[in-house]
């Protein structure tokens, strides 16, 4: 019987005004609907990575697991880590998420595809990978709820970039601000301090200590 996952302390004493949501990407697929289910009942959000191999160099949440994930989940965020996000937005929609966020790198019409989700309930943010400008991901954001600022390259398991922290807080000025990627209990407070108020973890919520061996490693972790 497999031990049922639980998040760990990392996000138990964040400020007001700050959301934590726990990355099922490492989690072995029978795990992740309890996973979802832990973390709703700590109020927190189930982030949700859909990879693929052009994009991420490695496949993430199938699309067909999402309804599944977003019923068990309090609320949920779908990270659209691919090459054409467009062609998943129905499959993506039908599971009903509160968020969609879509790389600014593969967006061919951000307003279009923000009046898209935005029509049909789901908010849309924006993620800014490493090699994205920060001015044009500013200009883009303007149609969009927020900005989720990538700490590592997409479908990898690097740890936190440091130099993300301008970015963070260039950003943050003007629009709501995210991070995702290697976020721990060591450089937590480097993002809260630099303006974050959504932070993804993987690693650092579900590795050591918190009931469930981490797996194979994701972007959001």
């Amino acid at each position: 019987m497999s031990t049922a996952p639980v998040p760990g302390p990392l996000f138990d004493a964040l400020p007001p005004g700050v959301t934590g949501a726990g990355s099922l990407t490492g989690l072995p697929r029978r795990s992740q609907p309890a996973a979802a289910r832990s973390l709703a009942d700590r109020h927190l959000w189930t982030h949700l990575d859909v990879m693929d191999v052009p994009f991420a160099g490695r496949t993430g949440i199938p699309p067909t697991a999402l309804g599944e994930l977003t019923r068990a989940a309090g609320r949920s965020d779908v990270h659209l880590m691919v090459e054409n996000p467009e062609a998943l937005l129905t499959a993506v929609l039908a599971a009903r998420p509160d968020r969609v966020t879509i790389h600014l790198e593969r967006l061919d019409d951000p307003a279009g595809t923000a009046h898209r989700l935005r029509a049909a309930g789901v908010s849309p943010w924006l993620a800014a990978g490493p090699d994205s400008d920060d001015e044009l991901a500013a200009g883009v954001a303007a149609d969009f709820d927020g900005i989720l600022v990538m700490l590592i390259r997409p479908g990898s398991s690097d740890p936190a970039a440091p130099g993300r922290t301008g970015s963070v807080r260039r950003l943050a000025h003007h629009h709501a601000v995210g991070v995702d990627g290697g976020v721990s209990a060591d450089n937590l407070g480097r993002w809260l301090d630099a303006g974050a108020r959504y932070v993804v973890a993987g690693r650092g919520l579900f590795g050591a200590g918190s009931g469930l061996p981490a797996g194979p490693e994701g972007a959001t972790t």
